[in-house]
C-alpha cells in the first residue's frame, strides 16, 4: 500500500504557467490575448515509457477586433426609380475573459541528459467569466443619422474544442511550449459569421 501511494506521487507532478495567445478570428482583425494559471501531469508508465496525462486551469483572455464602412442604395417604397444613400460605419473591440481547460494526453521523448521533446493533444473547454467589448454603430441615410437596432452580442457561456502542443523540457523542470486550439462552438451567440476559436499560444510552464 505505501509503495503504492509513494509511486503515485512521483508520476504525478504539478506546477505553473504562463503565455501569449494569438487568436486568428475569421473575417477579423487579430489580436494578443494571454493565459496563466495552474498545470498538473501525471505519468502513465502502465501505457508506456514516456506516456503522461496533462491538464491545467488557466485565465485566459483571447479577442478580436474590425473597423468598416460602406455605402449602400435602398429603392424608396412607392416612388419609381427613387433611392435612399445609405452610409454606415461600424467599429468595435471585443475580449473574452474565461477559465480554460485542456486535458491531453502525451508523450516524452529523450534527447540527452535533462532535455526531451514532447507532443500532446486532446480536448479543451472555455467557461467564459465575462465579455469585454468597445462598440459603435452609426448609419445615416440621404444625411440624416437613422435609427439603428444594431447591439453588440455576447460571447457563448461554453465552448470547447481540440488542441495540441509541442515543446521541450529542460532540466525536468521547465518547459517552454508552442500550442494551437480549435474550436467546435462558435464563440458568439446568434453569430452570423459563425466565429470559432483558432488560436496559437506561446508559454513556459514550470513544474515543481
Amino acid at each position: 500500500m505505501g509503495c503504492s501511494i509513494t509511486a503515485s506521487a512521483q508520476r504525478f507532478r504539478w506546477g505553473v504557467n504562463a503565455g501569449a495567445d494569438f487568436n486568428h478570428a475569421q473575417n477579423y482583425d487579430n489580436k494578443l490575448g494571454y493565459q496563466f494559471g495552474l498545470k498538473a501531469e501525471y505519468g502513465l508508465p502502465s501505457v508506456g515509457k514516456g506516456w503522461y496525462l496533462d491538464g491545467a486551469v488557466n485565465f485566459s483572455k483571447i479577442g478580436w477586433k474590425d473597423e468598416s464602412w460602406g455605402t449602400y442604395l435602398s429603392s424608396v417604397e412607392g416612388t419609381p426609380n427613387a433611392y435612399d444613400t445609405h452610409h454606415i460605419y461600424s467599429m468595435f473591440n471585443y475580449d473574452v475573459l474565461s477559465i480554460h481547460v485542456p486535458i491531453h494526453i502525451g508523450y516524452k521523448f529523450d534527447v540527452v541528459d535533462n532535455i526531451k521533446l514532447f507532443v500532446s493533444a486532446g480536448p479543451y473547454m472555455n467557461f467564459k467569466l465575462r465579455t469585454d467589448y468597445d462598440f459603435s454603430y452609426q448609419e445615416t441615410v440621404n444625411g440624416t443619422p437613422a435609427e439603428t437596432r444594431v447591439k453588440p452580442q455576447e460571447a457563448n457561456a461554453f465552448t470547447w474544442g481540440l488542441g495540441a502542443k509541442a515543446g521541450v523540457e529542460l532540466g525536468g523542470h521547465v518547459q517552454l511550449y508552442a500550442g494551437y486550439d480549435y474550436g467546435f462552438r462558435n464563440l458568439m451567440k446568434n453569430d452570423f459569421s459563425k466565429m470559432k476559436q483558432r488560436t496559437f499560444s506561446l508559454g513556459a510552464s514550470y513544474l515543481f
